[in-house]
C-alpha cells in the first residue's frame, strides 16, 4: 500500500470531515479507525470505504455550513493582508509620512483575496500541488502588471498601516493557533494525524517572517 497514497485519501477524508462540524477528536477517531482497517486488512482506503468524500458524508450526513468553511480561510487570508501591507510599507519613510495608496495596491489586495480563496477551495478538492504552484505564478506575473498602475488614489498616515498590519498579523496568528489546536489526533497515541502539508513550522513560518519584516521597519523608521 502506497504511503502517499494513503495520506492523500486520509487528508480528504480529514478536510471534508472538518468542514462539516466534525471535532479534532472525531476527525482522529474516523482517521484512526480507517488506518487500523486498512492495516490489518492489507488494503487502500479506496477498497474498504471507496470515495474520501462520499465516506465522509456517511459519517456526517447533511449540507456543509458556510461558516465552516469561512473558518477555515481566514487565518491564510488574514495573514495574506498583513503581508501585502508589509511590503508596502515605504523604506524612505518617517513617523510623519503620508503613504499614497495606488490604483495598483488596491487591485492587487483584491487580486490576493481572490487568490486566497481559490487556493484554498483547490486544497479542499485535490491534494496535488501542480494548481497551487500555477496559482503562485499567475499571482507574481500579475503582480508585475499591478505595481505599474501608480496612480495614488488616498493616502493615509504611515502610523495607520502599522496598526493595520499589526492587528491583521495578531488576528491571523490567534486564528491559525486556534485551528491547529482542533487538528485530529489519534485517540490512541495523541498523534497528530493531520495531513503533513499542515506542519508547525509551514503554519507560523508566514506570520513570523511577516512580523519580522513589520518590526524591522518600525524600528528603522523610529530609530
Amino acid at each position: 500500500m502506497d504511503v502517499g497514497e494513503l495520506q492523500k485519501w486520509e487528508a480528504t477524508l480529514s478536510q471534508e470531515l472538518r468542514l462539516r462540524g466534525a471535532s479534532g477528536r472525531e476527525v482522529g477517531e474516523a482517521l484512526a479507525a480507517v488506518r487500523e482497517y486498512c492495516r490489518d486488512a492489507q488494503v487502500h482506503p479506496d477498497e474498504a470505504f471507496g470515495d474520501p468524500l462520499a465516506y465522509a458524508r456517511q459519517l456526517r450526513p447533511g449540507p456543509v455550513p458556510a461558516t465552516n468553511f469561512a473558518r477555515r480561510m481566514l487565518p491564510p487570508l488574514v495573514t495574506i493582508g498583513a503581508f501585502l501591507i508589509t511590503i508596502y510599507l515605504p523604506s524612505d519613510a518617517t513617523l510623519s509620512s503620508q503613504v499614497g495608496i495606488t490604483l495598483g495596491a488596491l487591485a492587487l489586495a483584491g487580486l490576493a483575496t481572490l487568490w486566497g480563496l481559490a487556493t484554498q477551495l483547490i486544497a479542499h478538492l485535490t491534494t496535488s500541488w501542480r494548481p497551487l504552484v500555477a496559482g503562485v505564478v499567475v499571482f507574481m506575473a500579475a503582480w508585475w502588471v499591478l505595481v505599474e498602475q501608480d496612480r495614488t488614489v488616498f493616502e493615509v498616515p504611515l502610523w495607520s498601516l502599522w496598526l493595520l498590519a499589526g492587528s491583521l498579523l495578531a488576528t491571523g496568528a490567534w486564528l491559525t493557533w486556534r485551528e491547529r489546536r482542533e487538528h485530529p489526533r489519534s485517540p490512541v497515541t495523541g498523534e497528530d494525524l493531520s495531513w503533513p502539508r499542515s506542519s508547525p513550522w509551514l503554519a507560523w513560518f508566514y506570520p513570523a517572517f511577516t512580523a519580522v519584516i513589520l518590526g524591522v521597519h518600525i524600528l528603522r523608521v523610529l530609530l
